[in-house]
């Protein structure tokens, strides 16, 4: 095999191997991202609810203050 072949075919071998390097840390950075939106999500809906059920409580306690009197 001539020597340039040899070159070639280890050049694609390490061009093959960073483009799938490449590919899984992209694919890890993808999901992280994915998932710290997801968990931002969560922490607003959590955040959403609290603060309805303090407001259901608050409407409940006046109401029951004003119907009382």
């Amino acid at each position: 095999m001539k020597q340039s072949t040899k070159f070639g075919l280890k050049l694609a071998g390490v061009i093959g191997a960073a483009t799938y390097a490449g590919t899984l840390l992209g694919g890890l950075a993808a999901y992280q991202v994915a998932m710290h939106v997801s968990d931002a999500q969560k922490q607003q809906g959590r955040e959403r609810s609290r603060a309805e059920n303090t407001e259901l409580r608050i409407f409940g306690i006046s109401s029951s203050l004003n119907s009382s009197g």
